[in-house]
């Protein structure tokens, strides 16, 4: 059975295996590796600061823990705020 879903119990489920569809192919991963867990978990760790960042007018890129600063080039590989054009 193959299930897209970003729910983490789902994705927590023993056994299973998580496949990463991206620019370079398939690539199997743990439910660690997911970047949902990762924002989850920095998000978890560091929620004032996250939402705080969040607020911020001109926000950086926020790097997944573990990660460089740098991050993948992909529109679900960064977490930032749309700016206002007011």
């Amino acid at each position: 059975m193959i299930v897209s879903t970003h729910s983490p119990i789902l994705m927590a489920y023993p056994n299973c295996y998580i496949y990463l569809l991206g620019e370079r192919g398939i690539k199997k991963i743990t439910f660690t590796e997911t970047e949902h867990f990762q924002i989850t978990q920095a998000f978890l760790n560091r929620h004032e600061r996250m939402v705080q960042i969040l607020l911020e007018d001109d926000q950086p890129e926020l790097p997944l823990e573990g990660q460089a600063s740098q991050t993948q080039n992909t529109p679900s590989g960064r977490m930032q705020r749309r700016r206002s054009t007011s």
